[in-house]
């Protein structure tokens, strides 16, 4: 009987832990995680330079021209492609020549912008939110290419954080006898189409899906009448895994603070 008893105690238990580990992966509402976002309702955004610090200068790497060109090309064209998935969500986004007027206007460095006053930016420009970009690190390593990304939208009004989302994406890599890496047929036409190089295109098309994930998990804009129809569904987790995988789908599931923080700082 005693045994019995214990059974059924450790059965419930681990239906108790197992609960507990599925709530714990468990997205919250949109309406919860952009609470802000639906209460202000922006339309306009304008997206800033990215803060690339993981570009990398042929100079310094003078024997790692083509990996430099590589990298820094992916860099480019995720600031170039940032703004299709918030156009898609119905948002406004500051032109490229005027992005890059506002940009060559501030004298103020990325850190204190994340932090500061931004009010000119409502009352000069129109601009309701802005979406910061970090590229923390590229990482390679066990056939695969890692890239560490961080996004803020911030509030113009406010100065409030609309969102904030880490991202490690992993992009897996085949590779031939020599060792080089095998691309996707996707990577290949990718690469024709943009006129770049394969190795280019492979990260581009990483960086590229990370924008989607992340961006298309906002709420509609309120400058469309879908505006609070998706408020009751799962939203991101401010920390992502997504992985490009070797059939060219995307996967993406929540991580945690620590996880994240020991790959992309300290590994």
């Amino acid at each position: 009987m005693k045994t019995t008893t214990m059974k059924l105690r450790i059965s419930i238990l681990m239906v108790i832990l197992a609960a507990t580990v599925l709530s714990s992966c468990k997205s919250e509402r949109k309406l919860t995680y952009y609470s802000d976002i639906y209460a202000e309702k922006p339309t306009t955004i304008y997206v800033a330079p990215i803060n690339d610090r993981a570009a990398r200068k042929p100079d310094k790497y003078e024997k790692d021209k083509a990996y430099n060109a590589e990298v820094n090309a992916a860099s480019s064209y995720f600031l170039k492609t940032i703004s299709q998935p918030l156009i898609s969500q119905g948002y406004y986004v500051i032109g490229p020549l005027a992005a890059a007027q506002i940009a060559k206007n501030e004298t103020r460095t990325y850190r204190q912008l994340v932090k500061t006053d931004l009010n000119s930016y409502s009352a000069d420009y129109g601009v309701d939110a802005i979406l910061f970009t970090t590229i923390h690190r590229w990482k390679e390593g066990n056939g695969t290419w890692t890239v560490y990304i961080e996004y803020v939208l911030r509030s113009t009004k406010t100065y409030a954080e609309l969102m904030h989302t880490w991202v490690e994406a992993t992009k897996v890599i085949f590779t031939d006898m020599k060792k080089d890496p095998v691309p996707m047929r996707a990577d290949r036409l990718f690469a024709k189409r943009l006129d770049i190089s394969v190795g280019a295109a492979e990260r581009c098309i990483l960086v590229n899906s990370v924008n989607n994930v992340v961006l298309k998990d906002l709420p509609i804009s309120s400058s469309r009448r879908q505006f609070e129809t998706d408020q009751h569904l799962g939203s991101n987790s401010a920390y992502l895994r997504v992985t490009y995988n070797e059939t060219g789908e995307i996967e993406s599931e929540p991580m945690s603070m620590e996880a994240f923080e020991d790959a992309c700082f300290t590994k």
